[in-house]
């Protein structure tokens, strides 16, 4: 045999023993195989995936009648939000959240006007006066005029109150 037909020879055992390798990860058979095994897109739409939206991190609710929304935290306002609008929350900052998502423009607002929980608007109760409260400007020629209207005692600062109805000038007239 001659010296290339040696060399020749050991090539192709060198082949052979690299196809039939214990070793699974070295095999050619395993390298052949593992290629073939590739899943096949089936669709154009595979190939050239969309990008998936970005899941807000969690919801808050508009808790003050006009909330800025500003381009960046402590930037200048480029809108507003109204009381009790629902806000997507996709990134948080020590007191700031972006309410926009990454490839949008970016929106900001302060977390301190947001709430967990639908808000409620609260009514102001306007007081009200009776008829039986004397006004400001009643006079009472003495006590027992007081008394039978229905007002005494009579402290200083009420309707009605004279200093000639305290006669011990205690702040209390009719006692």
């Amino acid at each position: 045999m001659s010296y290339k037909s040696k060399i020749g020879a050991g090539f192709i055992l060198l082949l052979a023993i690299g196809y039939c390798s214990d070793d699974p990860q070295t095999s050619s058979a395993y390298q052949a195989t593992k290629l073939d095994n590739q899943p096949k897109p089936t669709q154009l739409s595979q190939v050239y995936s969309t990008p998936r939206a970005e899941p807000a991190l969690y919801s808050r609710y508009v808790a003050t009648e006009n909330l800025n929304v500003r381009h960046r935290p402590n930037g200048s306002k480029v809108s507003s939000v109204k009381f009790g609008d629902t806000v997507q929350i996709y990134e948080s900052r020590p007191g700031w959240v972006r309410i926009s998502k990454t490839n949008d423009a970016s929106k900001w607002v302060s977390s301190t006007y947001l709430s967990v929980t639908r808000p409620v608007r609260r009514q102001t109760i306007q007081p009200s006066y009776s008829n039986s409260q004397p006004s400001r400007s009643a006079y009472y020629k003495n006590c027992t005029e007081a008394r039978n209207a229905g007002v005494a005692p009579i402290y200083r600062g009420q309707a009605g109150y004279r200093r000639a109805l305290d006669r011990d000038n205690d702040g209390v007239a009719c006692e």
